[in-house]
């Protein structure tokens, strides 16, 4: 079953060929930067002192220190982002959750487009007309800020545009459905799962914002100034414009200064871009979303032995001993966090995905060790897999169930209509999509959408599959629809079945698990179970409801 085919090993050297090509590509991309590097500590670095960073140019700016520019472009980048942040935020939200799709926001994003791609000068000339003149700001820090926040805009917007539409919609809907407003949807749970893509934003803005040159240059940064700004009313330098005035327009500059005030100017960027990365790693570090993976194994028969799962170095799951036979329906019971998922994702080695993840004990596939197979591919091919909520593939009905026969090097277009059709029926879906195949699967209800996923995990042609919770987000009608399934299914297949409904357990399962902190409590016949016979009490207690 694992041997390697013709295909696995042509799509090896494919991709080995791509990685390659990858490869090349990074490093010529880095071999730049390494070289710019390299010349500015080369010619610059002689000249970095203390008294560098904090003096001011004295000789004409031919000597002295760059202090007044590095606190002047401080202030620039934070007055810039005090403005450009919030505004471009609340831009986002309205055009992501709340803006209908129409002529009007079609007219705002062909605006956010064209701003991005205006050249700076023209925002510099901008900045003059609007805040040095109409408004009378003056050549000002508020002027040159806020002339730099309308040039850096789409770029917030559009990164948290992006980010909050990442978040799943079932998210919102869950949220609708408990009474709670848009607002409070948005900042209870699409906020918080976006702000990391948000921080992109601000540190790409941070990066621009710092190293330009022309929309400051007329709006407030002069110069020179001996006076740092006491408010946003103020003039002042700024790094950009003072690397360009050292290189160019004063005579008699030693060779060093240009290059050490330009190894400054990056080092900057790379601080205020590693305060933010740093945050945004925070900011995910704490963020708490429960993400519940269905995962599969692809077994006529299963042998787990001693088997211990850890997540750096906190234990989830140890001591499980089980055998999963072929043809029958396996139901896995427990609370949350009792280490169901991570018990599938171990199996088809979907443990390689997670970080910090570690499985100790033997896991035994079709006489197979799985922690030694090296085509892992092959495996998880021969698995499939139907996840809590109704994943569908942004694609149309055929190709979702046409995208694993197409893997598998299928190309004849009658194959794959039989597979197609053959898979939507034994789904239960076929009657309800034959007419309109071409459409997109994510514009199906959840119950459909939750048969296709079925119907394209069996494309396949799985030994096992396994279903995490396949009802959560499915009515009642469909529910049992897709039970009926599986009880087809089982004829031709092995079935792992976990749920937290326990009477879904007792209709469908031959044999059920109860799974509790970590560990398997106890493993039955279903009925044995379901009749008050099992042999720990915890067991009993979970089924009848006492906790859980």
């Amino acid at each position: 079953m694992f041997a390697e085919t013709a295909v696995n090993v042509r799509d090896k050297r494919v991709q080995g060929l791509f990685r390659l090509i990858f490869g090349m590509m990074t490093v010529l991309l880095i071999i730049p930067v390494l070289v710019i590097m390299g010349m500015l500590i080369y010619k610059g670095g002689s000249i970095i002192s203390i008294d560098f960073l904090f003096t001011a140019p004295t000789d004409g700016m031919t000597a002295g220190g760059i202090f007044p520019a590095l606190f002047g472009t401080v202030w620039l980048v934070a007055v810039a982002l005090l403005i450009s942040v919030p505004i471009g935020i609340a831009a986002a939200i309205y055009l992501s959750e709340y803006a209908a799709d129409n002529w009007f926001t079609r007219i705002i994003n062909l605006a956010m487009i064209n701003l991005a791609g205006v050249p700076s000068i023209v925002h510099a000339l901008f900045g003059v007309g609007a805040f040095v003149i109409f408004f009378e700001f003056g050549t000002s820090i508020l002027a040159a800020s806020l002339t730099l926040a309308i040039m850096t805009l789409p770029v917030v917007i559009v990164s948290t545009r992006e980010s909050l539409q990442a978040v799943p919609q079932a998210f919102r809907e869950a949220c609708w459905a408990m009474g709670a407003t848009r607002w409070q949807t948005i900042r209870r749970v699409v906020l918080p799962n976006s702000v990391t893509g948000i921080l992109t934003g601000v540190i790409l803005e941070v990066s621009r914002t710092t190293g330009e040159t022309a929309p400051i240059m007329f709006t407030g940064a002069v110069f020179f100034t001996p006076l740092l700004p006491q408010s946003v009313f103020d003039q002042t330098m700024a790094m950009s414009l003072h690397l360009f005035v050292v290189a160019t327009q004063v005579p008699g500059v030693p060779e060093e200064l240009p290059f050490g005030v330009a190894l400054v100017l990056i080092g900057m960027v790379l601080v205020m871009n590693s305060v933010s990365i740093a945050l945004r790693m925070y900011l995910r570090g704490q963020k708490k979303v429960v993400e519940e993976t269905a995962m599969a194994t692809t077994a006529p028969i299963l042998s787990v032995k001693d088997l211990e799962i850890s997540y750096g170095g906190q234990q989830a799951l140890s001591g499980v001993n089980l055998e999963i036979y072929e043809n029958e329906i396996f139901g896995i019971i427990g609370p949350a966090n009792a280490g169901k998922t991570s018990f599938l994702k171990s199996i088809n080695r979907m443990d390689m995905f997670t970080a910090g993840m570690q499985v100790g004990g033997d896991i035994i596939f079709a006489g197979h060790d799985v922690k030694h197979l090296r085509n892992v591919y092959a495996l998880r091919s021969a698995i499939g897999v139907v996840f809590p909520l109704p994943v569908g593939l942004p694609m149309t009905i055929y190709d979702n169930v046409a995208f694993a026969p197409r893997l598998r090097g299928s190309k004849s277009k009658v194959d794959l209509d039989i597979i197609v059709e053959r898979c939507l029926a034994r789904a239960a879906l076929w009657d309800e999509v034959k007419d309109r195949l071409n459409t997109l699967g994510s514009l199906l209800s959840g119950g459909q959408q939750q048969r296709l996923t079925i119907a394209r995990a069996l494309s396949q042609e799985p030994k096992l599959l396994m279903l995490d919770e396949f009802s959560i987000a499915v009515d009642p009608v469909t529910t049992m629809r897709i039970e009926d399934v599986l009880k087809e299914l089982k004829q031709e297949m092995t079935i792992i079945l976990v749920t937290n409904l326990v009477q879904q357990a007792n209709r469908l399962a031959d044999r059920t698990a109860f799974f509790l902190e970590g560990s398997c409590v106890e493993i039955a016949d279903t009925r044995t179970l379901f009749s008050g016979s099992a042999k720990d009490q915890r067991t009993t207690d979970y089924i009848e409801g006492r906790f859980g």
